[in-house]
């Protein structure tokens, strides 16, 4: 029997947010120049980077519906 959890919203959703968090920690290394650890101040610069990413790899796997 397949696991469930794979299919599971929740599974999902955490993957998301990891995508997310660590989407925002690159942007905020790419603009600063500087690696970790970052305040939260500083993780703020790069949430332009992560919503940008995540809309165009959202929108890439939207096209294969």
């Amino acid at each position: 029997m397949k696991n469930k959890f794979y299919t599971h919203p929740i599974f999902h959703l955490i993957l998301f947010l990891v995508t997310f968090v660590t989407t925002v920690i690159a942007g905020t290394e790419w603009v600063t120049g500087t690696m970790g650890p970052f305040d939260l101040n500083s993780l703020a610069i790069g949430l332009p980077y992560s919503i940008s990413a995540l809309f165009i790899l959202a929108t890439h796997e939207f096209g294969h519906y």
